[in-house]
């Protein structure tokens, strides 16, 4: 499957945009292309979409990727897979669809404070007014801090998410795979990564149930109605394990009050897997302390098998044995049927009781002489 490291999809290089199977290339590719791309993306406005105005606008997405001008790709509110509150307009041409399903011109532009100050996640009396565009640098001048940030023409509906009962319903177990992606789970969605791993969790719902269509030898109307109910389940439950914390609250319980301190201890320890760089900022002004890029583990070195000794070298990955070239007679000796064996020779010995010397003669025993 194409997938970026924020979780967006990506289009293959070898897609065939006139070929009749493109539907199938797709599904390979990683898209669920079950009624016809209705779940490609899970938005409104796509699911508004006919299968060709889907698959329209898909290649516009694919020309866009390949043309090379992919610095929206930086921004992690960027994407088809969001939802941004708006409905889908038959006026729309496939340009224009992917233009605003995508979130629109990123338009840059600076804010003073840090990113912590701005989106202050943690903050419940701010409530939805925190600033929930993509952070993408700062600089400092004199005692203050300006930060650089990306936003959205369409930006994302973080209301939809965070009362949406079905992806409300999984945040226990993105927490269980993700344990600092949120405030606990009674908290709001305030970033796309967490709604990508939450469509994640939906989607492995909808596998679950479809492999157990195939292995039953069911219908799509039986797992239609069976998916249905798995989705109720999960609603049902996560209105227990989920509810939404209280807006004005100092305190929302253990689990975000641990959050809050780890984010807090995050903002001056910062590592970037993609680099390996390992950053330290002082925890009040913001200034790096420290950079320390970890050094890169080479490849393993491959390993090959060679009969010639003198060849051998154990740095280099080649290692010496006296079998090879000798596969199919291994194989041939260990697929061959041992010999019979002979049957064993058994014989039953008599054994005759007898008194021991040192027992009296007048004592009797029965079975004893």
């Amino acid at each position: 499957m194409a997938y970026d490291i924020r979780g967006r999809w990506i289009p293959s290089e070898d897609l065939t945009w006139d070929a009749p199977n493109i539907q199938q290339q797709l599904v390979q590719s990683g898209l669920d292309w079950s009624a016809e791309g209705a779940y490609a993306f899970r938005t409104d406005a796509w699911g508004q979409m006919s299968e060709s105005q889907r698959l329209d606008t898909l290649q516009v997405y694919d020309a866009w990727y390949d043309s090379g001008f992919q610095k929206n790709l930086d921004d992690e509110n960027w994407g088809l897979d969001l939802e941004r509150g708006v409905t889908y307009n038959n006026s729309w041409d496939a340009q224009t669809a992917f233009h605003i399903l995508s979130g629109g011109g990123g338009a840059i532009y600076e804010e003073e404070g840090t990113i912590g100050d701005l989106r202050v996640p943690w903050d419940y009396d701010k409530g939805e007014g925190a600033n929930r565009d993509t952070a993408i640098g700062s600089r400092k001048e004199g005692d203050k801090t300006y930060t650089t940030l990306i936003k959205r023409e369409y930006p994302m509906d973080w209301k939809h998410y965070s009362t949406d009962e079905l992806y409300r319903a999984t945040i226990d177990e993105v927490n269980e795979k993700f344990p600092d992606l949120f405030l606990g789970s009674g908290a709001d969605f305030d970033n796309a990564t967490q709604v990508r791993a939450a469509s994640d969790v939906i989607q492995g719902w909808v596998d679950g149930v479809r492999k157990q269509a195939k292995e039953e030898g069911r219908d799509n109307a039986w797992a239609q109605a069976e998916l249905q109910k798995v989705f109720q389940w999960q609603i049902d439950t996560g209105k227990m394990y989920n509810q939404r914390y209280d807006y004005g609250q100092n305190t929302q319980g253990p689990d975000r009050n641990q959050q809050v301190a780890i984010r807090k201890y995050k903002a001056w320890n910062h590592f970037d897997p993609e680099t390996g760089t390992r950053t330290t900022k002082h925890p009040l002004t913001g200034a790096i302390r420290d950079e320390f890029t970890h050094k890169i583990v080479a490849q393993p070195t491959r390993m090959t098998v060679t009969s010639d000794i003198n060849s051998a070298n154990i740095d280099e990955g080649r290692f010496y044995s006296p079998t090879v070239g000798d596969e199919s007679k291994i194989m041939s000796q260990m697929a061959g049927t041992p010999p019979d064996i002979s049957k064993p020779n058994l014989t039953i010995r008599t054994v005759k009781n007898k008194r021991p010397e040192n027992i009296d003669n007048n004592w009797t025993v029965h079975g004893v002489e």
